[in-house]
């Protein structure tokens, strides 16, 4: 078995997948009650986007060797890669019975209940694992989003302030800048800044950027300090207007080093709601992002009618932007050739057949759109948002303008808590969450009651 994974780790770093699988078969052939050599044939099936022939391999492997409780846990991760939410927990569970005291089975069922919505559950068996082992990077961090989700602040913050112990600084964009100009022994740890330069860099979405900049005004409240900030390009002119930033630069362009900037700590835009993890959500302004203004936009909004913003797809491909997404303009249609309702895309990219679906009372802003100032300036002229789960969201609740916001059924963020419908960062903004009893149609049409449509 020893020589089977390691020949075929050799062909894959070749790049021969068909290859390596092959050979793990052949092996199965003359060995068919070895029930690793399947698990690893499920892998190399999984590689080659094989997914029916993984899923036959992983149920030999248990059928082989029913009484591994990894055996189960494999086959429920491989599940949950493929968002079979149903069959994965059903796995997760088989496994949990097998073996209730494994560190690696604790911490991924913690994540499929946490995944599914059973947030308190993922909270309790997040933290049994860390009591069986304490050093669990993932499990310290899906705890973390487990806590925020509860709205538990204080323990929530204090448990992310370890995340790259699993992230390992990852998720942070830089973008040309040299990476070795942060040293580490220059990053912020909470110490005084006064009379200090502090530079901001950003770390994951630009939902993210968005929603923390906020604490950059606790941050110059709190100290007499310098802040720089650092920004994807898109970014620039929508921050400029933050009289608590000193200079702003593009992660896009060398400015920033080549203006041979001096500063004496950084840190990341996720780091500031740690630091100031006691500060009260009450206390944040409403809007607490005021675009530059861009004149272009003034005279596309109707004075006689309602101005409803929409985005209905998320941007990324993953599996789980999929699910966070309405698969089709169509679901709008109730909205649809109202002369009492003007609509605006506020969707920067959609499928040639959603193009084909705009109605006559919906104007497509996405050859206009350069950044999020044009957005934030489109917006704020607007009535009212729809939107799913995308940084429009966060731009929409930031400028303080009503948005109703789409949730899925699963992976719904921490950032939107669970069972309420009003969102504690952004006051703004009203949640719809799809749920097995309802469909897109059914929370399109309770916004539309709200909004008072006829």
């Amino acid at each position: 078995m020893k020589t089977l994974v390691e020949s075929s780790a050799k062909l894959r770093s070749q790049g021969k997948l068909e290859e390596a699988l092959l050979l793990i078969e052949n092996y199965i052939k003359n060995n068919g009650e070895e029930y690793r050599a399947k698990i690893l044939a499920a892998e190399y099936s999984e590689k080659l986007s094989n997914f029916s022939k993984a899923t036959n391999y992983y149920v030999d492997s248990i059928k082989a060797n029913p009484s591994d409780a990894f055996n189960y846990l494999n086959f429920a991760r491989f599940l949950l890669r493929r968002n079979e939410y149903s069959k994965s927990l059903e796995n997760f569970e088989k496994a949990f019975a097998i073996d209730q005291n494994s560190p690696i089975i604790l911490t991924q069922f913690g994540r499929i209940n946490l995944i599914i919505g059973n947030t308190n559950r993922a909270e309790e068996l997040l933290e049994s694992a860390l009591k069986i082992q304490r050093d669990l990077p993932q499990a310290d961090y899906l705890l973390a989003l487990t806590k925020l989700k509860l709205n538990k602040f204080e323990e929530g913050w204090s448990l992310y302030n370890k995340r790259q112990n699993f992230l390992n600084f990852k998720y942070i964009s830089l973008g040309v800048i040299n990476p070795n100009v942060f040293e580490f022994k220059k990053k912020w740890n909470g110490q005084s800044l006064d009379k200090k330069k502090l530079v901001i860099i950003p770390e994951q979405g630009f939902g993210d950027f968005i929603m923390f900049g906020r604490y950059i005004k606790v941050l110059k409240d709190s100290y007499d300090v310098d802040i720089i900030l650092l920004c994807h390009p898109s970014f620039v002119d929508l921050f400029s207007n933050c009289k608590h930033i000193n200079k702003i630069f593009s992660i896009s362009s060398m400015d920033f080093e080549e203006s041979n900037q001096g500063f004496d700590h950084w840190t990341t835009i996720f780091d500031l709601p740690v630091f100031f993890k006691n500060y009260p959500l009450k206390n944040f302004n409403h809007p607490y992002i005021y675009p530059k203004k861009n004149i272009k936009f003034d005279n596309y909004f109707s004075k006689d009618s309602l101005n409803l913003g929409l985005c209905w797809r998320s941007s990324s491909t993953s599996l789980n932007s999929i699910n966070k997404s309405i698969p089709s303009l169509s679901f709008f249609s109730k909205l649809f050739n109202n002369k009492e309702i003007s609509l605006y895309s506020l969707q920067l990219n959609y499928p040639e057949e959603d193009k084909l679906l705009f109605p006559s009372n919906m104007f497509d802003f996405s050859g206009q759109i350069n950044n999020f100032n044009d957005t934030a300036n489109i917006i704020t002229k607007l009535d009212a948002v729809i939107t799913v789960d995308t940084a429009v969201a966060h731009l929409s609740g930031a400028t303080n303008i009503p948005t109703h916001l789409l949730l899925p059924m699963y992976e719904s963020d921490w950032r939107w808590s669970e069972n309420t419908d009003k969102s504690i960062w952004y006051p703004s903004v009203t949640i719809y969450r799809l749920s097995k009893d309802n469909a897109w149609e059914d929370l399109i049409d309770s916004i539309i009651v709200n909004l008072g449509i006829d």
